[in-house]
C-alpha cells in the first residue's frame, strides 16, 4: 500500500489507483465492447476454483482420497522418525528421512513446506530424483 501511495500524484483519483492497479498486473481491464462501461477483474475473470464435472466426480474423490491417504503415511513416517529420535537420539538424520520421504512420495516437490525443509538439511533435490527415476526403471 506505500508504494502504491508513494507512486500516486498528490491528487489522485480512483481511475489513478485503477491505471496503477492495472499497470501493476494486479486487476485486468474488460472491454464489454462499444457503449458498455469498462469493467476491472483480477486474475483476468477466471473463476479460482476448478470446475467440478458430474461425469468426473468419483475419479476426483477417489484421487483425493489417495492424496489423504499418502499424507497420512508421510505423518506416520516423520511422527516414528521423531519417537526414535526422542527415544535413542541415534537414529537416522533428518536429511535421511527427508530423503525416503521424497524417494516415496515424489508430489512432496509440490509442497512449499517440504521444500524449505529439504533446503534447510541440504537435502540435495535433484540427485534425490534422479535416484527415484533408476529405481523406477530398475523395478520395470
Amino acid at each position: 500500500m506505500a508504494q502504491l501511495e508513494y507512486n500516486l500524484p498528490p491528487t489522485s483519483t480512483l481511475r489513478d489507483v485503477l491505471q496503477v492497479m492495472e499497470t501493476l498486473g494486479v486487476i485486468q481491464v474488460v472491454d464489454g465492447g462499444p457503449g458498455t462501461r469498462v469493467k476491472y477483474c483480477m486474475v483476468y475473470g477466471k473463476p479460482r476454483a476448478d470446475v467440478v464435472s458430474s461425469q468426473h466426480l468419483v475419479e476426483d474423490i477417489a484421487d483425493a482420497q489417495e492424496e489423504i491417504t499418502r499424507s497420512e503415511k508421510r505423518c506416520k513416517i516423520l511422527k516414528e522418525a521423531l519417537l526414535k529420535f526422542q527415544a535413542d537420539n541415534a537414529s537416522m538424520h533428518p536429511r535421511e528421512v527427508l530423503k525416503q520421504i521424497l524417494l516415496q512420495y515424489p508430489e512432496v516437490l509440490n509442497d512449499p513446506v517440504y521444500m524449505a525443509a529439504f533446503r534447510n538439511v541440504h537435502v540435495d533435490v535433484a540427485s534425490v530424483e534422479r535416484e527415484r527415476i533408476k529405481q523406477q526403471q530398475k523395478s520395470k
